[in-house]
């Protein structure tokens, strides 16, 4: 299914002729597929953390749009879409889960993204929460 979804977007690329200007869509599968997977620590524990991270991204850009929905085992999942072309789709996903002392947090970025500019902006988020 995802060999299926990453190929379709580099497909439909080649055959208009226009691969040097073509961006992918992500979807959270891809994201999750070849993202640059990057591991956070937060304070807080997971739904409180989900709902600050959620709302830091949301302030810091305003053209992140945040959604967070619960997973099994008090976990919670971030999806974070950018509706502008250079960022087309998903920019990252975020799973935060319970740990020792707060929360496990980890991010999927899109992989078009500097590590030190996507890490040092997800980190600007969490910091607080």
């Amino acid at each position: 299914h995802v060999m299926r979804r990453l190929a379709a977007p580099a497909l439909a690329c080649l055959a208009a002729g226009m691969l040097a200007g073509c961006v992918t869509t992500y979807t959270p599968d891809m994201l999750l597929a070849e993202g640059r997977r990057v591991e956070f620590q937060a304070k807080q524990d997971p739904a409180v953390a989900a709902g600050c991270i959620a709302r830091n991204i949301e302030n810091a850009r305003d053209v992140f749009v945040t959604s967070v929905r619960a997973l099994p085992d008090n976990a919670h999942e971030i999806t974070v879409r950018a509706p502008i072309a250079k960022l087309s789709g998903f920019f990252m996903l975020i799973q935060v889960a319970p740990a020792k002392a707060g929360s496990a947090v980890v991010v999927w970025l899109q992989p078009r993204f500097s590590k030190e500019a996507g890490d040092d902006f997800i980190a600007a988020q969490i910091a607080g929460c």
